[in-house]
């Protein structure tokens, strides 16, 4: 009788060593994404900037927002990929930045250094209808540009 318990624990034992290796497993592969949000010109902390995380490879859209010391920090687990933060807080221009490769258990940094100016959406946040409105209004103040300095001459 005393074998089978004996086995028993064993056996549970070993499972819960199983266990905890995959999760020590697991938290060694998490990849992230981190950095801080300052003031191009003051250098001061941006507090509760909003960030979006685009997927470039894959489909993917994840919101994250600055702690009051401009600082963020995003978890993107296990999953790989490619991919574009942009940047908005009030009183600033957005600032984006592409290609953000993070690599398995690494914490990459990417900080940001927002303009002073007017927030608004960027191109990449744009549905269809605002892209060919922002195309088109493009195109007038290039044609514009373009008669003033014929005028000129």
């Amino acid at each position: 009788m005393h074998s089978s318990i004996r086995r028993i624990f064993f056996t549970a034992a070993l499972l819960l060593g199983c266990f905890l290796m995959s999760i020590l497993t697991a938290d060694a592969q998490v990849r992230s994404i981190k950095g801080i949000i300052t003031d191009v010109k003051t250098g001061q902390p941006i507090a509760n900037a909003r960030l979006l995380f685009q997927g470039m490879d894959v489909v993917r859209n994840m919101d994250a927002k600055a702690n009051a010391k401009g600082e963020y920090i995003y978890l993107l687990g296990t999953q790989g990929g490619v991919f574009r933060i942009i940047v908005h807080a009030p009183g600033y221009q957005p600032s984006v930045i592409e290609n953000i490769r993070p690599e398995i258990a690494e914490a990459k940094v990417q900080d940001f250094k927002l303009v002073p100016g007017e927030d608004q959406k960027t191109y990449y946040e744009m549905n269809d209808q605002e892209k060919t409105d922002y195309k088109k209004r493009s195109v007038e103040q290039e044609n514009t540009a373009k008669m003033g300095e014929a005028a000129r001459k």
